[in-house]
């Protein structure tokens, strides 16, 4: 039988706190086609770690009909969502939160967009660009 480290444990425990208490802001707009809450709701693919406090959450669309197939959260301890992103129509979206406004807005970043692009597709099995 081998070793469970306590880190492991540790890092499980933490993964399954912060799942349990994921919440976005208590009023918030956002300008996307979606709402980040309906996001939880679907099919969680993988958790990655970012750093210490924040881990990216790669969810699966379960209506295959849809649109918005594939969408990530960002989520920061203790379990509130900072930002989120999706793919549609071949272009990554990506939102993140802004205090002063208590909005979800979308941001403009190139170099960002393309790596996400990149990831939604490996995620989604294409190929090339």
């Amino acid at each position: 039988m081998k070793k469970i480290s306590i880190y492991g444990i540790l890092m499980a425990i933490l993964m399954a706190v912060l799942l349990i208490s994921i919440h976005t802001a208590d009023a918030y707009t956002y300008d996307s086609d979606i709402d980040p809450k309906i996001i939880n709701s679907w099919i969680l693919i993988t958790i990655q770690p970012l750093d210490k406090h924040r881990i990216l959450m790669i969810y699966k669309n379960p209506d295959v009909t849809a649109e918005i197939l594939i969408a990530t959260t960002s989520i920061q301890y203790p379990g509130t969502c900072v930002g989120f992103s999706y793919y549609k129509k071949g272009t990554a979206h990506i939102f993140l939160y802004d205090e002063d406004t208590v909005c979800y807005k979308e941001i403009q970043d190139q170099e960002l967009s393309v790596i996400m692009k990149q990831l939604f597709q490996k995620m989604l099995g294409y190929v090339g660009t």
